[in-house]
């Protein structure tokens, strides 16, 4: 487990993967960002996969 799991961050999604992900980076690591649109900054809840990490929206931020 991963001593960022469950923790609550900000990131702008930078990019739309190939499969269609959004992904932002948060400390280096990639955080996929469910529903998000590139260019838009999230609130998310971070869930530890096994080389990323889901981000589960909390809100989007304006």
């Amino acid at each position: 487990m991963s001593e960022l799991e469950g923790t609550e961050v900000t990131v702008t999604v930078d990019r739309i993967s190939g499969s269609g992900n959004a992904i932002a980076e948060y400390k280096g690591r990639h955080i996929h960002v469910e529903n998000g649109n590139a260019g838009e900054e999230y609130r998310v809840r971070l869930q530890a996969e096994n080389s990323y990490f889901i981000g589960e929206q909390i809100k989007v931020q304006s």
